[in-house]
């Protein structure tokens, strides 16, 4: 177990002076079987959204222009918010609804998400893969994690690298981490497993205290009348001769911020569904407004 408190600072890039109000979303981490959170500190206003279809849960702000001097408008008041949690996290070792809150409709789970144009190759791959399909579900999602290890390889600077876009990792070979649990989440599915994809942030080992690094993702893949199994293939990808160590079970080494892909926030912004999410979304008149986010934890001692 690993018990922290988390400061998650977000600042606005400035707005257009002559555009709408500004609207603000910043995912609450999950309470589930894992992961048990205390809010210490939200801006004044802020309130829990939600929840929305996958079960997340969203504080929302919204920053309304006021008359200026001038023909355009003014934004008064503060634009970096703060919001504190103190987080208990447990090992991951599946079952029951391991892994993120019980989404409201759990068909989202059971058809791929890629184009029309991709399925024929996705299940081609995926039988390659796991020729048997809807045997034993442990043995089908094994073989499933072992080909995306072999599949794909760590890439950062690839056009498109992390988002979760299966089209484009079956076609790239190589990606970040949300491109490998959107892999394998596609594969299960299209081999009749329900799988869900999860994003959050790694909490470093062997520190104490510190800022979390970019968003990560893994997935999770359900078995019938025993729950939900987690897997992070890039993880295991990034760890040579220890892939057993990522499928089935996770260490307290994390925290789970959302599940689900393509992404309606509450309440649902102007724009188009996000890929995924693990940090703040803004935006103006329907599109993406800058921010920049800091995520300081540091570890509690457990009483």
């Amino acid at each position: 177990m690993r018990l922290v408190e988390l400061e998650h600072r977000v600042e606005l890039g400035e707005p257009d002076p002559a555009g709408g109000p500004v609207d603000l979303w910043v995912p609450v981490p999950v309470d589930d079987a894992h992961q048990s959170v205390e809010i210490l500190e939200r801006p004044a206003g802020a309130a829990p959204e939600g929840p929305d279809r996958h079960g997340n849960r969203w504080f929302h702000l919204r920053l309304l222009p006021a008359p200026a001097a001038a023909p355009a408008m003014v934004f008064p008041g503060p634009r970096r918010f703060t919001f504190r949690y103190r987080i208990l996290r447990i090992p991951e070792l599946g079952g029951a609804e391991a892994g993120g809150r019980a989404p409201v409709d759990r068909e989202l789970y059971r058809l791929p998400a890629v184009p029309e144009e991709y399925r024929a190759e996705l299940e081609r791959r995926a039988r390659r893969a796991a020729p048997e399909g809807r045997g034993d579900p442990f043995a089908v999602a094994r073989a499933l994690y072992d080909f995306v290890l072999e599949e794909m390889a760590p890439g950062t600077h690839q056009p498109g690298a992390g988002s979760a876009d299966t089209a484009r990792a079956l076609d790239a070979h190589a990606g970040l981490a949300p491109d490998y649990a959107a892999l394998f989440v596609d594969l299960a599915r299209s081999r009749g497993l329900p799988a869900r994809f999860h994003a959050g942030r790694l909490l470093p080992e062997g520190r104490p205290r510190g800022v979390l690094g970019r968003p990560h993702a893994w997935a999770s893949f359900e078995v019938p009348g025993f729950g939900w199994i987690p897997v992070d293939p890039e993880r295991a990808d990034r760890s040579p001769g220890r892939a057993e160590a990522w499928f089935g079970r996770l260490p307290a080494d994390r925290i789970l911020f959302t599940t689900g892909r393509t992404l309606d926030l509450e309440p649902v912004q102007t724009g188009p569904p996000l890929p995924w999410l693990a940090g703040a979304y803004a935006e103006q008149d329907g599109a993406a407004l800058r921010l920049t986010e800091i995520l300081e934890f540091q570890d509690r001692p457990l009483r």
